[in-house]
């Protein structure tokens, strides 16, 4: 009888699982609302969310940096590359803006219909990732082995080298948004 009451309880209680005619996992909670599991998609979106966050931040660094650079005394040609580096900063910051708005149009709809620990766990791992890859030391390596003679940087030896460490190429992939549907 305990084990019945136990059991009866643990149902009443816990979330059951039922299939959709979609196939996906919906949950049901004591109240009685559906909670459906997110997709692949969606926690990759919530993973790239502190993922772009945390770039939208560097992006400010990088752009107070260029412009401290810019107002120091220098020749012209100087003077110039810090320009370059300041408007390439300036893009950045704006692609990187609309990509946290491209993400967030896609999550934020569907937050109340979605299972929040999943999503959660996937935004806490975005925010894990993002900070042990610039503390791991891999773009330094990469920079400092790709760079020429001259002192110029390949940028495509760089980008090899840093896909090539699995934590750089997850952290990397939120660069790219083509796994949302627009």
């Amino acid at each position: 009888m305990k084990l019945l009451s136990l059991v009866g309880l643990f149902l009443t209680i816990s979330v059951l699982t039922l299939t959709s005619a979609l196939g996906q996992a919906i949950l049901k909670t004591p109240g009685g609302s559906a909670v459906q599991m997110p997709s692949d998609s969606e926690l990759k979106a919530s993973y790239c969310i502190a993922v772009v966050k945390n770039w939208l931040g560097d992006d400010e660094v990088q752009i107070h940096n260029s412009e401290f650079n810019m107002n120091k005394e220098m020749d012209s040609k100087k003077k110039s590359q810090w320009a370059q580096i300041l408007q390439a900063n300036i893009k950045e910051r704006a692609e990187d803006a609309d990509n946290l708005n491209r993400l967030q149009s896609f999550l934020n709809p569907k937050l109340s219909f979605l299972e929040s620990r999943s999503l959660s766990s996937a935004y806490k791992r975005g925010e894990t990732d993002v900070v042990s890859n610039k503390n791991s030391g891999t773009s330094e390596q990469c920079i400092a082995k790709c760079k020429g003679q001259d002192g110029n940087i390949n940028v495509a030896c760089t980008k090899q080298c840093m896909e090539a460490d699995p934590l750089s190429h997850r952290v990397a992939q939120c660069g790219s948004l083509e796994f949302l549907p627009f």
